[in-house]
């Protein structure tokens, strides 16, 4: 019966429809609010409208009450008992003075109550009357009530403290002859409560807590309601709230108000409500409207806790049974369903999709297995990278490398087990990043690469990256190919071709040293030869017309003793010239012949080798010999020690006598396949034109100088560096000194 009448709350969504329109409820409270700030806005408005008028009204009334007692005092400064009386001697004073008292004081009878004194200064600012006989003869020519009114020529008001320090009220005027002229001043003083009576009746004009009170151009109190202890003067402290709304504070007291400023003095007319009153009805206006929106608030959360019984709990039933699988990670479990509604519907298809992830799993789980044999005995490594480090690998990788452990390699990025660059130059990090970003995007990726082993001996491999699942995370599968016996067999051929290159160029130069080198000297061999021979048979001839000894002797001595023997020293001198070509020649011919014993070679210590075979001649001409930290390379130690030591000789041959020879032998790592050494010196340099030419067979910057020798070093040192795979070139400024580069590979083969 129960499920009939609710049958129309079956499903979730009329459940939640219900919901919503219980918890419409709401916008009650939202409206509750707009009421409240509507209510708040109007009567703040209304109280400001009446502080504003009652300011107004006061100030209007107090301006008045100035002006009139202005008027009268002038009025009464008018009469010409007041000259009269200051130009009188004191014995006519004390006739006029029953007059004087007898004239002001009905003139003033009005505000008799309230009025303190009146009195008469001369023009010197001495009293030459009062009422109250207290200050006469006393010099006030500093006292405002004497300066303003003399220094402006019209009748002013203004506050003043007398001798018992209390405040006055002066209206005070100049007085004038019968020709116009001033000759002193008359004024009244009467007691502040006069404007206190003044502003009473204006006390709760704006309503019920309303006070007024009046302050001069400095916001010092002149009264304030009917508290004497507050016509002391006080300095008040106002702050803007709105363009016309003012927080005030008087003795630690806090009041909202609003002024009205006076025309004829700088005063301002307040008119204020203490905060507690001005807010008051505010206050209880947002009690009740707080209560209200309290009962709706706790309305609506007894709907929703009928709601959450109603709706939630099923939902969190499935909630805590998918927790539950979760945490056990037992796919055979099951939730527990509750109910014919969509929530029970998502619990039965969610145990319907638990029995398909495990199949799907089991399946996966055979597939790994079947993956990690093939990948655990393949011959060729493999390696998983996630997260740009390698996070397994098999035991063929780990040989290769030379590592004992797979944990060595675990967490190692594959920048970490390479050079700095590779063979073209790129470096290594940024180059594997291109390639695993290019597998990621494309699925496959193959490229060639040098990896470094734990020994730091460096091999050449073919990888191939692939994008894999495992795990349900997508990885980079790298498979490595040695390809150090074809890369070794590429170098091979390469160092063969450029042997070969080699020897057309040293044949060229054979060829070329043949037809034109060794043609000179057999050039002069033959002439001279021919010299001889023509020598000869004039001698033959000579002895045959010879009559006698004597005259034989005389003919053949200067044939015998001064041609032949230059005849001779030119064919001998050819002769050796010949020799030292030939020599050269065979020294390049056997240069190319002997096989290289590759080794890795300590350069500093070659270096520090050649210079103490040279201390000799570095000592006698005082050169200084640098040597700098040098990595290793991989060569003939022969023939590497043939170079440095011929470019060493060749730097104390040509050092300049007019400047200390310094030698300096440095090196840096180029792409971690090549170094490259300097060998830099201060001695003569070498000219633009010839620093090409050096390296030509048998080339000298000076045949006919000092320095001895066959014009074959350069060429031989050349010819050693491109039999090792590098090269070398100059850079000289002739006066300055050269560096000789020299380029070796750091690999062996």
């Amino acid at each position: 019966m129960i499920k009939k009448e609710f049958l129309i709350f079956k499903t979730i969504r009329t459940k939640l429809l219900l919901a919503f329109f219980l918890v419409g409820l709401f916008p009650l409270c939202v409206l509750s609010f707009i009421y409240y700030q509507s209510s708040s806005e109007s009567m703040h408005r209304s109280s400001v409208l009446s502080l504003e008028r009652g300011a107004m009204l006061a100030a209007q009334d107090l301006e008045e009450y100035l002006n009139f007692n202005l008027r009268n005092v002038w009025a009464q400064s008018q009469l010409p008992i007041f000259p009269e009386y200051i130009k009188s001697s004191n014995a006519d004073r004390l006739r006029l003075e029953n007059h004087l008292n007898t004239t002001v004081t009905m003139l003033l009878r009005n505000e008799s109550t309230y009025l303190k004194s009146f009195y008469i200064l001369d023009a010197q600012g001495r009293f030459v009357f009062d009422s109250t006989y207290r200050r006469l003869g006393l010099d006030c020519v500093n006292c405002n009530f004497f300066k303003l009114p003399i220094t402006s020529a019209s009748p002013q008001v203004q506050l003043f403290s007398n001798e018992k320090k209390e405040w006055e009220l002066h209206f005070s005027t100049p007085v004038r002859d019968s020709l116009g002229h001033i000759t002193g001043v008359f004024g009244v003083s009467y007691g502040l409560s006069v404007i206190q009576r003044l502003m009473k009746k204006y006390h709760e004009v704006a309503g019920a807590g309303t006070f007024v009170l009046v302050v001069d151009g400095q916001d010092r109190l002149i009264t304030f309601l009917n508290d004497p202890s507050y016509i002391q003067r006080k300095t008040i402290v106002s702050e803007s709230l709105s363009h016309n709304l003012n927080k005030i504070e008087i003795d630690h007291r806090v009041y909202l108000g609003i002024a009205s400023s006076l025309n004829k003095v700088p005063w301002k007319v307040w008119t204020m409500q203490p905060v507690g009153v001005f807010e008051k009805t505010i206050s209880e206006s947002l009690f009740h409207t707080s209560l209200a929106i309290l009962a709706i608030i706790l309305l609506t959360f007894l709907v929703f806790v009928f709601t959450e019984r109603w709706i939630a709990y099923p939902v969190r039933k499935l909630s805590d049974g998918i927790k539950k699988i979760s945490k056990d990670e037992n796919l055979k479990g099951r939730v527990v369903v509750i109910g014919h509604d969509e929530i029970s519907l998502l619990g039965r298809e969610f145990n319907l999709l638990l029995e398909k992830i495990e199949i799907q799993m089991s399946e996966i789980l055979d597939k790994e297995q079947s993956f990690r044999v093939l990948f655990e005995f393949s011959p060729d490594p493999l390696l998983v990278i996630h997260n740009q480090c390698f996070v397994d690998c098999n035991p063929a990788a780990l040989k290769l490398l030379k590592a004992k452990f797979k944990e060595d390699l675990i967490g190692v990025a594959p920048r970490d087990i390479s050079p700095a660059r590779q063979f073209d130059g790129r470096e290594s990090e940024n180059a594997m990043n291109y390639y695993l970003k290019k597998a990621r995007e494309e699925g496959v990726a193959r490229f060639e690469w040098i990896h470094k082993r734990s020994d730091e001996s460096l091999f050449f491999v073919e990888v191939h990256l692939a994008l894999i699942t495992l795990r349900g995370e997508q990885m980079v599968l790298c498979t490595w190919r040695d390809i150090e016996e074809r890369k070794k067999a590429e170098r091979d051929k390469e160092i063969m071709l450029r042997e070969l290159e080699a020897k057309t160029k040293e044949m060229e130069s054979i060829v070329y040293v043949s037809s034109h080198d060794l043609r000179s000297p057999l050039v002069n061999v033959l002439g001279f030869s021919q010299r001889l021979e023509k020598l000869s048979f004039e001698i033959n001839e000579k002895i045959q017309r010879a009559s006698d000894f004597v005259t034989l002797k005389n003919d053949l001595l200067p044939l015998i003793n001064e041609r032949m023997p230059s005849m001779i020293r030119f064919i001998q001198s050819s002769g050796k010239k010949m020799d030292t070509l030939i020599n050269g020649l065979l020294k390049l011919s056997r240069t190319g012949r002997v096989p290289l014993n590759i080794e890795t070679i300590d350069m500093k210590v070659m270096i520090q080798t050649i210079v103490e075979s040279h201390k000799f001649m570095i000592d006698k001409i005082g050169a200084q010999v640098i040597i700098e930290e040098l990595p290793p390379c991989e060569g003939d130690y022969g023939q590497v020690n043939q170079i440095f030591s011929n470019l060493i000789d060749n730097a104390i041959k040509y050092a300049d006598p007019q400047r200390k020879l310094v030698i300096r032998v440095t090196g840096s790592l180029e792409g971690g396949l090549k170094v490259i050494y300097k060998v830099q010196d201060t001695g003569k340099g070498i000219p633009k034109d010839h620093q090409d030419k050096i390296w030509n067979l048998f080339h000298r910057l000076d045949p006919l100088g000092p320095v001895q020798g066959e014009g074959v070093g350069l060429t031989l040192t050349h010819k050693i560096a491109e039999r090792h795979g590098g090269k070398m070139w100059v850079e000289s400024e002739p006066g300055l000194g050269s560096t000789f580069f020299v380029e070796l590979p750091t690999m062996k083969g």
